[in-house]
């Protein structure tokens, strides 16, 4: 038995981590992609959001004396990550954009930026949502 050939292109660039649009096919139908951008970013999040909070009540359910008031952690900790993952969503789709439109490759820039922004917002976003609703 032989299998059927298949035309194939080999590509020289090394694997990208993360996937960049080019400008050209967002302009044309840009809300349209947004939104589909922050739908899935709205259902990793709700995903996400659920495990974490299920995680923290089950962890004061078993270590009670560790963690004062479970729920009210679960669902500050859920809300921040919901918002956390939400902020990603956007920023990763926003950034390319706007890195082509002022000059800079997004290909090249996209990564740290994403990368950065997101740690130093996430972070942001959780400490103050904790000392807001939690402390």
């Amino acid at each position: 038995m032989s299998w059927p050939r298949r035309a194939t292109r080999v590509s020289r660039a090394p694997p990208s981590p993360c996937r960049v649009w080019p400008a050209g096919i967002w302009a044309s139908d840009l809300q349209r992609r947004l939104g589909k951008e922050l739908a899935v970013g709205l259902i990793n999040g709700f995903a996400a959001s659920l495990v974490l909070g299920l995680g923290i009540l089950l962890l004061g359910w078993v270590l009670p004396e560790k963690i004062g008031d479970p729920a009210h952690l679960a669902f500050v900790a859920s809300i921040a990550l919901l918002i956390v993952v939400l902020l990603a969503t956007t920023v990763g789709a926003m950034t390319p954009l706007l890195l082509d439109k002022i000059g800079f490759d997004p290909a090249l820039a996209t990564g740290p930026f994403i990368t950065t922004s997101n740690d130093i917002l996430g972070i942001l976003i959780f400490f103050l949502l904790a000392n807001w609703l939690y402390l």
